[in-house]
């Protein structure tokens, strides 16, 4: 739920304050992306993670299986067909 919407002064760049629903926003599985913070040389974790990835998303697509849906799709299209 957007709370608010803060802009920069050059309006390049935007945050979302938000009231989060559920317990992750994070595709890794951390309740935020900014589940870390630097200390000294090193990344250090400041946020337990909430769900496995692995329990949650089963689809690895790898570069070679998105070429060949690529090329399947290509090869369906007829000849001179615009792909807007």
């Amino acid at each position: 739920e957007i709370m608010e919407i803060l802009v920069d002064c050059d309006e390049d760049t935007v945050i979302y304050l938000v009231k989060q629903h559920g317990g992750a926003a994070c595709h890794k599985g951390y309740p935020s992306c900014f589940h870390r913070k630097v200390k000294g040389n090193a990344f250090e974790r400041i946020e337990k993670r909430v769900f496995d990835p692995k329990d949650v998303f089963k689809l690895t697509i790898t570069a070679g299986a998105v070429n060949e849906c690529v090329k399947a799709w290509l090869a369906q299209r007829k000849p001179g067909e615009s792909h807007d």
